[in-house]
């Protein structure tokens, strides 16, 4: 998911404690948030640099009602390096408002076929999953379920998304071609921002 900006491919951290030991906050990298009286948090694990438009699109989608985090690469070049997994996402403010919130909500980017506009939805609350893929393709964006595909399910256990206090929760990887989309064309945004909100509401 990190190999998208065109440099080469370097290995990422293993974890935030092999991150901090050699990347600086403000030099390095970012971390954006905001705390809201929402169940939901709205993150962005890999924004910025590593995965590009996901911070923004995240926090469009928190808007003035939810929770946000966002991790942000801003070196000039080799913030792939720090695209830590999810599975080991173990950023100690992701994780002090993860356990504030009831559910997390990540936003990721995919390189899986990057011309195709659409997005793969997983994460553990298979019931909120299933709601925001049914609200996606109303709204006319092509989405499809993370368990047809092993590496984008979400599904594991330490996975970020399901660190709320209901562990369980939703992980969308949006292609390549979707995010610039949103970025040039604030209905699509918009399209994409309503459905999350219409499957929350309900939640």
């Amino acid at each position: 998911m990190a190999r998208e900006s065109g440099e080469k491919f370097i290995e990422p951290y293993r974890d935030f404690s092999e991150l901090f030991e050699n990347e600086v906050r403000g030099r390095d990298f970012e971390i954006l948030t905001l705390k809201r009286p929402s169940p939901f948090l709205i993150m962005a694990p890999h924004g910025g640099y590593i995965e590009f438009s996901t911070a923004e699109i995240a926090y469009f989608i928190a808007g003035e009602n939810h929770s946000y985090y966002g991790f942000l690469g801003i070196k000039d070049r080799g913030n792939n390096r720090m695209h830590v997994s999810s599975n080991r996402y173990n950023e100690p403010i992701a994780h002090s408002m993860a356990r504030e919130a009831d559910t997390v909500i990540t936003i990721h980017g995919m390189v899986r076929d990057p011309g195709r506009e659409w997005a793969v939805v997983g994460g553990s609350d298979v019931v909120l999953r299933t709601r925001i893929i049914s609200s996606l393709h109303a709204v006319g964006i092509e989405a499809e379920d993370g368990d047809r595909y092993p590496t984008l399910a979400g599904t594991h256990a330490s996975n970020i998304c399901n660190q709320g206090t209901r562990k369980k929760g939703v992980q969308i990887e949006l292609s390549t071609n979707l995010r610039q989309r949103c970025m040039a064309n604030r209905s699509v945004l918009s399209a994409l921002n309503s459905a999350i909100d219409k499957a929350l509401v309900v939640a």
